[in-house]
Formats: structure tokens, sequence, C-alpha cells
């Protein structure tokens, strides 16, 4: 075990959210599609086998225009998976994929892989047509929850706040490594300076205020909370109960 995490097996997890309340359900981000990895693309499957309709979803916010996070937005041929829902991300991060060529300099993969990257943003935003709404920070992005501007793994991304819960997505990626470690960054990071900016503001805030959180790339179930560990953090699970 490292700082919550056990680094015995090291797997990234890629998570989605579901919120269904008063104001109908809500899902922040959509998976990974199929095909990608062959341990991923289980979203929608998952999804249907907790009870839930593709045309009961009233809104969707994306943190952030990543493939593992948009991948059953629409199916293959473009056409939406969730007819009736809402579109929402951040208007920077909309406009930084939207305009020309992003730019990717500080991002460590192979070309391919930014190809990769870029091209897949594209074509989801050529899906949406005009069918969303961006956002801005500290604005609501669904009833009761607000965007917290966090860039840096993309300049659009952000967390998410609501009654006494944040949502983390990708404050951090690599958990065993980011929280004993908060000054490393991920080869995916856009502009690594920010995101350590970025995950120091919002860890401290979580942990000050002892805040339950949940993260896009925490193991399952995905709910714990942070606390302080010299200059670095600690994840605390919390266990999931079966009903």
């Amino acid at each position: 075990m490292k700082n919550g995490f056990a680094t015995d097996t090291i797997a990234v997890q890629v998570n989605a959210l579901a919120i269904k309340d008063t104001h109908g359900l809500t899902l922040v981000d959509v998976g990974t599609s199929k095909g990608i990895y062959d341990t991923v693309g289980n979203f929608l499957e998952n999804f249907t086998k907790a009870g839930y309709t593709t045309d009961e979803v009233k809104r969707i916010v994306l943190t952030h225009l990543h493939f593992d996070h948009f991948g059953y937005l629409f199916d293959q041929k473009g056409n939406t998976i969730f007819p009736n829902a809402e579109i929402i991300l951040s208007e920077d991060e909309y406009n930084f994929w939207n305009n020309g060529t992003p730019n990717l300099s500080n991002v460590h993969t192979d070309q391919g892989t930014k190809d990769f990257f870029i091209s897949s943003a594209k074509t989801v935003i050529k899906n949406m047509k005009k069918d969303f709404t961006v956002k801005k920070d500290g604005q609501e992005v669904a009833p009761g929850l607000n965007m917290i501007a966090a860039p840096g793994h993309t300049p659009g991304h952000f967390a998410i706040e609501g009654n006494g819960f944040v949502y983390l997505a990708d404050t951090f990626v690599h958990p065993w490594l980011h929280l004993s470690n908060p000054d490393l960054t991920s080869k995916a990071d856009v502009d690594p300076k920010s995101v350590v900016a970025s995950r120091k503001r919002i860890l401290d805030k979580v942990a000050k205020d002892n805040i339950l959180v949940a993260g896009s790339h925490t193991n399952f179930p995905g709910f714990g909370r942070i606390s302080k560990n010299g200059k670095g953090y600690d994840w605390n699970e919390i266990p999931f109960k079966w009903k």
C-alpha cells in the first residue's frame, strides 16, 4: 500500500458518474468506447445493468475532451446514444480543441497518440453540432453542481462541486504517484505546471474540509476522502456496501 492505494497490482481505472435526484439523471463523463483497449468499453453495459435507460438521461457533463471520457456520447456513425440529454462542457475546453490544431507540445506521447487525441475530440465536437452548452468557472453545470476550473490536464478540464461532495475528474490520473508526489505529472498533460497548481489547490481544499470525493481514475468504488500527508496526500477509501 502507498498513500491508500495498493501497489502490488497497478491499473488505471476509468470511471463515469451517474447522479439521480429530483432533477433527473445526470451523467458526468460517459466512459471509453470499445476497441481502444481490451480492458475498457464496459460503461454502457454497466449503465444498463444498473437499471438505467439511455432515454432518461437529462444531461451529460463532460469534464474534458479526452477519449476515455466521451466514449459513449455517440455511436460509430455519429448518432447520439442519449437522445434527450443536454451536453455541457467548459468553454475553454471547447475553444482549445475546436480552433485549428491544438498545441500538444508538452504532451509526451508519440505523434500517433497526439493525432488521436486531436481527431477524436474534433469528431465529438462535429457530432455535437450546436446541441451543447458551454460553462465557465463557478457556473452551475447541473442542478446543485458547480464547475471548479482545474486547467492543466487540458486547458478546460474541471472538477465539480456539490453539497459536501467534489468530483475530482482527472485532478490526478495515477493516484499512487500523484498523491504521494503531487509535483509529478502525466504524459497526457497539456500544461504540466498548471496541473500541479490545480491539483494542490483542489486537494488542499477537500482535505482541509474533509469533503467526500470521487475521481475518474480512483479504484472501484471510487469514493473516499483526501487527507494531507507531509507534502503529499493520502486516499481514505470508503468501502462499498451492496444492498
